[in-house]
């Protein structure tokens, strides 16, 4: 399985047991790269700045943002699935086509994001501690949608 940080750098090795590979992504930055088809399982990633990424057809599996920083980047037809995402700041950052299932919201800043209507859900009925500061949906019926679910 390749993995966020093999992804961005192929010649770095992975280290794996039993043929699964977890990471710990702390204090990085990444920029202005694209991740497409990748699988991040298990994985911790923490204090970290990613400026003008793209993740498309991504999976996040199991996987733990806290205090991150997303600045310019975009999430398309991405998986969430048994993930937190924790005291992040998205600034900029679009969702597009994105699947959130069992994945927890807490406490997050959105600012001047554009974000499709299963992520916008996902925000207000997860966590109410999620603050949108001038969002906008990827339709402009995606907002009446969730206002009125």
């Amino acid at each position: 399985m390749k993995t966020m940080t093999y992804a961005h750098n192929p010649t770095k090795p992975q280290n794996s047991s039993f043929g699964e590979v977890y990471e710990v992504i702390a204090n990085e930055q990444l920029e202005n790269s694209e991740f497409i088809d990748l699988t991040i399982a298990g994985a911790l990633i923490s204090l970290s700045v990613f400026k003008g990424l793209t993740f498309r057809d991504c999976v996040f599996y199991g996987t733990r943002f806290e205090n991150c920083t997303f600045i310019d980047c975009k999430f398309e037809n991405c998986s969430f699935q048994f993930s937190q995402i924790d005291y992040c700041n998205f600034q900029r950052t679009q969702f597009q086509n994105c699947q959130w299932d069992f994945t927890r919201s807490q406490s997050n800043q959105w600012t001047f994001c554009r974000l499709d209507s299963r992520t916008l859900k996902a925000i207000a009925d997860l966590d109410k501690n999620n603050d949108l500061i001038q969002c906008s949906a990827s339709t402009p019926s995606e907002w009446d949608e969730v206002l009125a679910a």
